[in-house]
């Protein structure tokens, strides 16, 4: 086996710590290919060391060891082979040695325009930390700081009241004052406020009845009082069409996030093509049903196609109508997890979902690949909403009409209003991406225009170029290559530069969970495989804490002695040399 200079010589390769948490299931799965390889021979001379802090959650993982961790079936494996692990505990004497942890940092935009960044301080410790100072950088300006009063073992948000924000992506870097694990004082994020959604509604029935109008109570859901003095411009930009201008050779649907099809007849093939191309790169179309839809078998025909490749979700069958006067239906069931609905999933919210009454519906039979948001409570529950995916955008269908016609929810403001709100917001975050990415993660970013010399710059203001070739995603929308793992394993704010376009950013983060530094227990360490061979660890050694640092005392104290002898006899000889030059 290695001999121990070899051994030595690898600690002369680490110079500072990986921001990136141990990870027992990748060690032990390297050491089991080295053995398999041949690479690794085991013999008298051949020792496994693992160096440790036996901080809890490295070990039996963020559920506290509820779920056996997958390193243990390792461990099995290389303890039937004869192996064992040499485990140094290098910790601190406390079982819970405090820390303060940046745990998260968030940036909210109001529907008014106003924005705010919340940051939240976790306090590992059995002490209160009072007054604690937390600051935060927005686009590279320091905001006035703020003191937080943390509690024992538990966390504290400082609010940072930002006022408007441009639309575009918003870097943020909090931190708090240094305690002796610097690397979670301080996190990354970054968010983008999103530009206004660009709607388009196309009225299938218009009219200046506002209860007759396909889209009158759409538009005034989405718009408020658009025109009313002191109106703050709101999250939507809505322009309206009918539905035979929906053909018009002047229309451009890329202009657009989301176009919605209130109760229309089924539009020409050449349409429902250029439909599909828009949600394929990025768009949304919401379908809403109506009388004026009219014949059913040419949505069918020309919206449905049996693989999944059509713009609808499912085949449209018949009209459904209550069998008599005071006859209604309601929703039964809804997907209380999604974005659109998990609104109304609060129990006090509930009732104003599954209480508004429906007299007619359309009949849809979704196809396999499509998601049943909501049921109705006929005899054959009935999908009311329904989604699919579709390239990069998604269609989503509601199987009634967003006017009086046939239902009341229209004028049920508290549900239809939010409804409407979260439904537009949904369909046009179809091209979202994760700005915050953990350290060691291959990060591929998305950008408008083809991208010219793109170049990666890291948190310590080293750059290099990215390697490889754009991936065109559809219309002006690119991949960048894909960045190596290599390239991320520091936290903190990256910046990808661009020679002829804006630049975007992305952060690498800590899990907040690396933060608690809690040990390992004495009867958490008797449950851990028995490959572990713990040295100095209090449950194999019947050492206590205090014991262990009473014997390190006595080394110090011996080197110590060691010392001053090896000074003395320097002294000393020195003496006797000057003594014979006088001689």
């Amino acid at each position: 086996g290695p001999s121990a200079a070899q051994a030595k010589s690898v600690l002369t390769t680490l110079h500072t710590p990986l921001d990136e948490p141990m990870d027992l299931d990748a060690a032990f799965g390297e050491l089991q290919r080295l053995i398999q390889d041949g690479e690794f021979v085991g013999g008298e001379n051949t020792e496994v060391r693992l160096l440790t802090d036996l901080q809890r959650g490295s070990f039996l993982g963020g559920d506290g060891g509820l779920e056996k961790p997958a390193y243990f079936d390792r461990l099995e494996d290389l303890e039937a082979q004869g192996w064992s692990i040499q485990v140094e505990d290098l910790g601190a004497a406390s079982t819970l040695p405090p820390n303060r942890t940046v745990s998260d940092v968030r940036l909210t935009n109001s529907t008014g325009g106003f924005a705010e960044a919340t940051v939240t301080v976790f306090n590992h410790s059995n002490l209160p930390q009072p007054g604690v100072r937390v600051s935060l950088e927005l686009d590279g300006n320091r905001l006035p700081s703020q003191r937080l009063d943390l509690e024992p073992d538990a966390q504290g948000i400082c609010v940072f009241r930002l006022g408007s924000l441009e639309p575009g992506p918003h870097t943020l870097i909090a931190e708090t004052e240094g305690d002796r694990l610097a690397i979670d004082d301080r996190r990354a994020h970054v968010a983008e406020i999103p530009s206004p959604t660009r709607v388009l509604l196309v009225n299938g029935s218009p009219s200046n009845d506002l209860a007759q109008d396909g889209v009158g109570y759409l538009r005034l859901a989405i718009e408020g009082n658009p025109t009313g003095e002191g109106s703050r411009p709101g999250p939507f930009r809505v322009e309206e069409i009918r539905s035979a201008n929906l053909a018009g050779s002047d229309l451009d649907m890329s202009a657009y996030d989301v176009i919605w099809l209130a109760g229309i007849p089924a539009p020409a093939r050449a349409v429902l093509a250029d439909l599909e191309t828009f949600v394929v790169n990025g768009g949304a179309v919401v379908i809403s049903a109506g009388p004026q839809v009219g014949d059913l078998a040419g949505w069918r025909e020309r919206a449905f196609a049996s693989d999944g490749s059509g713009l609808m979700p499912g085949e449209w069958l018949r009209q459904v109508s209550i069998a008599r006067a005071g006859d209604f239906y309601r929703i039964a069931d809804f997907e209380e997890d999604h974005p659109v609905l998990d609104l109304f999933s609060d129990a006090s919210l509930r009732p104003l979902l599954i209480g508004v009454p429906f007299s007619d519906f359309l009949a849809m039979a979704p196809e396999p690949g499509a998601r049943v948001l909501a049921s109705l409570d006929d005899e054959g529950s009935s999908p009311l909403l329904v989604e699919k995916s579709l390239g990069r955008g998604r269609v989503l269908v509601f199987n009634s009409t967003v006017h009086e016609a046939w239902n009341l929810l229209p004028l049920a403001g508290r549900t239809f209003v939010p409804l409407v709100f979260e439904l537009l917001t949904y369909a046009a975050q179809s091209t979202v991406e994760s700005l915050e990415h953990a350290p060691g993660s291959v990060v591929q970013m998305e950008v408008e225009g083809f991208p010219r010399s793109p170049e990666l710059e890291r948190p310590d203001g080293s750059r290099r170029p990215i390697e490889g070739d754009p991936q065109s995603l559809g219309g002006e929308t690119y991949a960048l290559p894909p960045i190596p793992a290599t390239d991320t394993r520091a936290i903190g704010l990256y910046q990808v530069h661009l020679a002829d376009a804006t630049g975007q950013a992305f952060a690498v983060v800590l899990d907040s969970k690396e933060g608690d530094l809690a040990r390992l227990t004495p009867s958490e360490l008797v449950g851990l495989p028995a490959a572990f061979d713990f040295e100095n660890s209090e449950s194999r050694s019947g050492e206590t804490p205090a014991q262990r640092d009473q014997g390190g005392e006595i080394w110090r104290l011996l080197a110590l002695i060691a010392l001053l002898s090896l000074v003395g006899e320097s002294l000393w000889g020195a003496y006797l040399g000057q003594r014979r030059q006088r001689a």
